[in-house]
């Protein structure tokens, strides 16, 4: 695993030693609009650890093809075979730069990251996004058992195009690894095998 650019930059951003991100192929699946948000970088896999109660936060770079929507509500998708976390926030960020994985609502660098501090995260609701200007989508969630490791899916978005309203589903999984000694103890956070096998079988 290796630093990507910083944030500002196209691309993305993970804490060595404490997040993973493994790149697929693939966008979204399947929306009620022809030309729907979809995720800029495709499928990603993404994994941090956490303390009980606390928010790991996942990035969904998203980006539009012509025209523009209005942005309304994001309710998380559940990894299939896996219970359902408890959604904590969602907001945005415009531009290009994404952090793959972090933690906190609102979102911030992990312990000991320097140069980037709190994001100035917007409410989605309301948020005109339109061609040629990708945003990032920062979704947080939760679990509580110390020694559990969380799944999300990613987030179904839903939008307006003029007066119709559409939902689209943005696959970005994250894995929340919670540890009751965090961040001080901040171990190893892996996605098992099985969910692996559950996230191939996304649509993408």
């Amino acid at each position: 695993m290796a630093a990507a650019p910083g944030r500002g930059l196209t691309g993305s951003r993970v804490s060595l030693g404490v997040g993973l991100a493994v790149l697929l192929t693939g966008c979204g699946g399947s929306p009620s609009d022809a030309d729907a948000p979809y995720t800029v970088a495709g499928l990603n896999s993404t994994s941090g650890p956490d303390g009980p109660g606390m928010a790991l936060v996942v990035g969904v770079p998203v980006a539009i093809r012509t025209g523009s929507v209005v942005l309304e509500s994001a309710v998380l998708v559940q990894l299939p075979g896996y219970p359902l976390p408890h959604m904590v926030a969602v907001g945005l960020v415009p531009g290009r730069g994404w952090d793959v994985v972090t933690w906190g609502w609102p979102p911030h660098s992990f312990p000991g990251e320097t140069g980037v501090g709190t994001f100035p995260v917007r409410p989605l609701a309301g948020y005109a996004l339109t061609a040629g200007h990708p945003i990032a989508i920062y979704y947080g969630f939760s679990g509580d058992r110390p020694g559990q490791t969380y799944y999300a899916a990613g987030i179904q978005l839903r939008y307006r195009r003029g007066t119709q309203e559409h939902t689209v589903t943005l696959y970005q999984v994250g894995a929340d690894c919670v540890s009751a000694g965090f961040p001080k103890v901040a171990p190893e956070c892996r996605i098992s095998s099985a969910a692996n096998n559950r996230i191939e079988a996304l649509p993408h």
